[in-house]
């Protein structure tokens, strides 16, 4: 399963990754992964406000993992892998790890809907859900995690899904994240 995780990730150059993780996942484990990202990322001299910004999708996409992988480990975790890479002045976060694939078109509205809006309207999005109860039966959480993402994106978030197996695929989300200016579009 590893070797189709990892050909299952957007292209990257392999030069700039800072860091690879794929295994299972808890709590414990989500925040020291975060924490060893955040120490590397304050040492390479990224300002504050990037910092912030990767460390909060970082752990959004390893606690949506955790949340809603459909597969797990030797030991009973739930299963997931995430690399960072740096490109230019960006950073480009990626996951995957399996979902049911009756999850799929919930996923692809929700990211879909999100990508057509600018950073202003995300942030009404974000008001107006943080009112609402989310009524999707299979969501572990508030059902902020993509509006979350979203508002720190610089570009358009990408995904894909690959067949795995039968009622299963591959969830493959990226993320982009740079210095943007204050025009509050989605360009780095």
């Amino acid at each position: 399963m590893q070797d189709e995780m990892i050909s299952s990730l957007l292209p990257l150059n392999h030069n700039n990754i800072l860091l690879v993780y794929n295994g299972g996942l808890w709590p414990e484990n989500i925040s020291a992964i975060a924490l060893s990202l955040k120490k590397r990322l304050s040492a390479d001299g990224i300002s504050a406000l990037l910092l912030q910004k990767v460390y909060s999708v970082c752990i959004e996409q390893m606690n949506n993992m955790m949340m809603y992988s459909d597969e797990n480990d030797n030991e009973g975790l739930p299963k997931g892998m995430f690399v960072i890479a740096k490109e230019g002045k960006a950073y480009i976060l990626q996951s995957c790890n399996v979902i049911a694939h009756d999850s799929k078109g919930l996923i692809k509205n929700r990211i879909d809907y999100l990508n057509t809006l600018n950073k202003n309207e995300i942030r009404a999005y974000y008001k107006e859900q943080m009112k609402l109860k989310d009524n999707n039966v299979k969501s572990k959480g508030a059902g902020l995690g993509f509006i979350e993402v979203a508002r720190r994106s610089s570009i358009n978030m990408e995904y894909s899904f690959k067949p795995y197996k039968e009622g299963l695929v591959f969830f493959i989300f990226c993320v982009t994240i740079g210095e943007t200016g204050e025009n509050n579009d989605k360009s780095i």
